[in-house]
């Protein structure tokens, strides 16, 4: 299935993710560097506040400042120190993100469009690719009323940054409302980081609920990671 929007006088098409392994890896990298964007600055910005993180800067510069006598110097080194491991943090914890992935590279194709609960879609604009989502079962989010094969989840969703104010994010999320409406769906659901303010308000945006927090424990080593999970009941949505 394939349509086509035209949002701020820009046309953007959404379809199925082909079978070209040269695709599946150009979209992998959108959606490695768009999410490693999103995350790092701010993963950084956490890492860096964390007690452990400035303790070792504050020995770094003592230690400087014992050696040298220099206080300007050694709070020059004190801060690289603090920079230094909270880049070390960030991108360890973002390729951590990533490893254990089971659609990654040209896998991709694989995992979510050899599976009718499942499929993956492109954003075209402009000639190319610019924005991405898939869609797969989940599990049910109360376990009590809901059967398996009701709930989905929405995954890998993401919109290079020149083109998130032409609506393919948008366009993006309807064609994946449309097909979980489907294929039988009754909930689509979602999880999203703590640092992704965007990400979140444009979620309470369209009518996603928020049902519940978790951390990650062991993602970054200087901190714990909160996510928020978010859901829509289909039959609401417009």
């Amino acid at each position: 299935m394939q349509t086509t929007a035209k949002t701020n006088r820009k046309s953007v098409s959404i379809r199925p993710l082909k079978t070209d392994h040269i695709e599946c890896e150009l979209v992998w990298e959108m959606i490695v560097r768009n999410i490693s964007n999103a995350l790092l600055v701010q993963s950084i910005i956490k890492g860096m506040k964390q007690p452990i993180a400035i303790a070792v800067a504050f020995v770094t510069f003592a230690l400087f400042y014992q050696t040298t006598g220099l206080f300007v110097l050694s709070g020059a080194v004190a801060c690289v120190t603090l920079l230094g491991g909270g880049l070390l943090n960030g991108y360890y914890g973002i390729n951590r993100i990533f490893a254990g992935s089971p659609a990654s590279k040209r896998k991709l194709y694989t995992y979510f469009n050899m599976r009718v609960e499942r499929q993956f879609w492109v954003a075209e604009c402009d000639d190319k690719i610019i924005g991405c989502a898939g869609i797969q079962e989940a599990s049910p989010t109360n376990g009590l009323d809901e059967s398996p094969g009701t709930v989905a989840e929405l995954r890998w969703m993401v919109v290079e940054a020149e083109y998130r104010r032409f609506g393919a994010a948008s366009a993006l999320l309807g064609n994946a409302i449309e097909f979980c409406k489907t294929r039988g769906y009754k909930e689509l659901t979602l999880v999203t980081s703590e640092v992704q303010n965007n990400a979140i308000c444009f979620y309470l945006k369209y009518g996603f609920e928020e049902i519940g927090q978790y951390t990650l424990d062991n993602l970054f080593p200087l901190f714990r990671l909160k996510m928020h999970k978010f859901r829509l009941y289909l039959q609401q949505s417009t």
